[in-house]
């Protein structure tokens, strides 16, 4: 027959290894007319549970599994299920969103606030910034001066003009006209 429980008291949870620990006998034989049926699931986990065994639902389906092989002469007669049990039940865990990937992007400055700060025509007044700038892009005129960070300002009181240079014509030159020229 190829189920025979034993009458042994439980052993502690968690301590079986394998079906034969048990006290199953998975005999993987062909069923021959003087041998009986192989019991049907519910059959083998009524027995099961009336030892007081817990067992993983995939032992069960693996014995079904592997006695329907054996009927249909798929495997050998001779061969005997050692169907392994864990020690402890663990819990896998698979990711529900795809990990991402990471860059050395993503960060930023603030701007600095560059440009022309007084136009041409409006009205100065000694000390005030006229245009912040990387760089020489405007040239210091009349009655202004650079700061150490290219920072064009007024010296006096006046009018805001702008000009080119007169051999480079690129070069912009800033002026602050005196209130009483």
């Amino acid at each position: 027959h190829p189920l025979l429980l034993s009458s042994s008291p439980t052993p502690a949870r968690g301590h079986f290894r394998s079906a034969s620990d048990l006290g199953i006998n998975l005999s993987l034989r062909q069923q021959t007319p003087h041998h009986k049926p192989a019991p049907s699931r519910s059959v083998m986990l009524s027995a099961m549970h009336a030892q007081g065994h817990r067992l993983v639902a995939r032992l069960v389906v693996a014995a079904q599994h592997q006695t329907a092989n054996c009927a249909a002469g798929t495997l050998h007669s001779s061969r005997t299920a050692q169907l392994l049990l864990p020690a402890q039940q663990q819990q896998i865990r698979f990711a529900t969103k795809k990990a991402g990937g990471s860059s050395n992007n993503g960060r930023d400055s603030a701007g600095r606030r560059l440009g022309i700060k007084l136009f041409p025509g409006l009205r100065a007044k000694a000390g005030a910034i006229i245009v912040r700038q990387r760089g020489r892009k405007f040239y210091a005129g009349d009655n202004v001066g650079m700061g150490s960070d290219h920072t064009i300002f007024s010296k006096v009181d006046g009018i805001v003009k702008f000009t080119r240079h007169a051999v480079n014509k690129k070069r912009n030159v800033v002026h602050v006209l005196e209130a009483g020229a």
